[in-house]
């Protein structure tokens, strides 16, 4: 029995971890259609989501005390939803915005951490190191709009995946500890 689920936790993270690190390496040589395909399944998942909405809001119109107010907001995502499967370099261009913004917001974040904890922890000095990284990777990104549109959200996909499926190889080195249930 311990042999059996030895086995399959080492097949599964292999496999995954396999696929993931060779799909990350194929994007990583790709970024522009990463991205757009990143793009067109966040559109097409805002069309659905709005879909949902507008047909929920009709069957549960008598629990809701503003129905045409979740009905327009539906509308307005699905009409988005087309707007930018039509559209896809918008919809690149906003992922692209949205991510330098949240740079932005993390470095602040960051930053804020360090002072507030310089007395308190000796390594404060790390995170002011973060939020300084941050707000240059905001800046790059920011600086070298619209090409950066093409490219950072498949790039940063890449990457992820990459070290997901270098992670999932190195968590299987650690199936053998695995105890079974009984």
């Amino acid at each position: 029995m311990y042999k059996s689920n030895y086995s399959k936790c080492l097949s599964f993270f292999v496999a995954e971890g396999i696929i993931f690190t060779i799909l990350g390496i194929l994007m990583l040589f790709m970024p522009v259609i990463t991205s757009y395909a990143a793009s067109l399944i966040i559109s097409i998942l805002l069309f659905i989501g709005g879909l949902y909405k507008i047909i929920n809001s009709l069957i549960n119109r008598n629990f809701l005390s503003k129905p045409v107010l979740s009905i327009i907001i539906g509308i307005l995502m699905v009409s988005a939803g087309i707007i930018l499967t039509i559209h896809p370099m918008i919809n690149m261009f906003l992922l692209t915005i949205i991510l330098a913004t949240y740079f932005i917001l993390e470095g602040i974040n960051s930053l804020n951490f360090a002072v507030h904890n310089r007395n308190l922890l000796t390594y404060w000095w790390l995170s002011a190191v973060v939020s300084i990284v941050q707000f240059m990777l905001a800046a790059i990104i920011l600086a070298s709009l619209p090409f950066s549109a093409l490219i950072t959200v498949g790039l940063l996909l890449s990457v992820d995946f990459i070290f997901s499926g270098l992670t999932l190889l190195g968590l299987s080195s650690t199936c053998k500890y695995v105890v079974p249930r009984e």
